[in-house]
This record gives structure tokens, sequence and C-alpha cells, in this order.
């Protein structure tokens, strides 16, 4: 689950958005990420998640896609799409033209599935846009911080990195 720092930050980011453009985010899971975008603010939020290992909510003992439509289900300013984040980064037809002010990838944490979805979402982005990367900073993980630097170095003077 994303911490409530991260989701104040995602909710306060959105609410400084131009509106004309949108929120992203790949990888949902049980969507507190995407309801902290939509939360008192009109952005166009859209988050993908292919569920590819969906599992029961031990608490609800429903599935955890199902939590997610429940969980959105509260703001009609959110889209969920399941499917692959990289086909849908790739096609990007269900944005309607939108440029993406602010990008939160949490999807897959391998070092590929990391590196393309900094590089994918690039066409995506407005001029000046927002990403954050979930877990570059787990004491144990370091594909996703790795990754991520070396995608930001394919476009080095679109990126300054926060830590």
């Amino acid at each position: 689950m994303t911490p409530p720092v991260t989701r104040y930050i995602i909710n306060k980011l959105c609410s400084l958005m131009d509106f004309d453009k949108c929120y992203l985010e790949i990888g949902t899971l049980k969507g507190s990420s995407l309801c902290s975008a939509a939360h008192n603010n009109s952005v166009s939020c859209h988050g993908v998640d292919v569920f590819a290992r969906d599992y029961e909510d031990e608490t609800l003992g429903i599935s955890i896609e199902q939590l997610l439509k429940k969980n959105i289900s509260k703001f009609n300013n959110v889209k969920y799409y399941k499917e692959d984040g990289f086909k849908f980064l790739k096609s990007n037809s269900n944005l309607n033209g939108q440029k993406v002010q602010v990008y939160y990838y949490d999807g897959a944490h391998d070092y590929k599935p990391q590196y393309y979805g900094i590089l994918m979402s690039m066409p995506l982005l407005a001029e000046k846009a927002i990403v954050l990367v979930d877990d570059t900073d787990h004491p144990t993980i370091k594909d996703p911080y790795f990754a991520t630097l070396e995608a930001c170095k394919m476009y080095p003077n679109n990126f300054k990195i926060l830590k």
C-alpha cells in the first residue's frame, strides 16, 4: 500500500495540475494512490493494472481487483483499465489526447519493466511534468533505483532527480 506521505504528495500535485492535463498511474493495486489523485480534485485520473497475480484481500474476502473497483467507484474522474501497462503506454488512445502532467509508476519492479515504464511514458508527458517512481529507495530491491537512473539518462535534459 502506498504510504500516507506519498498519497498526500500525489493529491497535492494533482491539485496544482493544469485543467487540460491528466494523472496516469501504472500499477494500481487497491487504488489508494489513484484515489488520492482524484480526491477533491477535478483532474482526469487514469489507472492501469493487468492484475496478473490477483489475489484476495484477507480482511474483506474479495479480490484485490474488486477492492480497487469498489474504492474508485466513489470518484467520477477516475478511469481504470485492466490492461498491460506497456500496451497502454504504447497505444495511449485512452487518454483522449490529454498530456500527462503527473505520472506515477508503481508497476513491476524488475529492472526491464522499471526502465521501460519510464522510457515509454516520455511521449505522453506534458512539457512540464512530474514523474514519481515507487520503490526506488527500497533497502533490498535495487533494480527500481538503477533502472530509473538509466532511463533518465536517455533524456538528460528532461529530468531533474529529487530524492
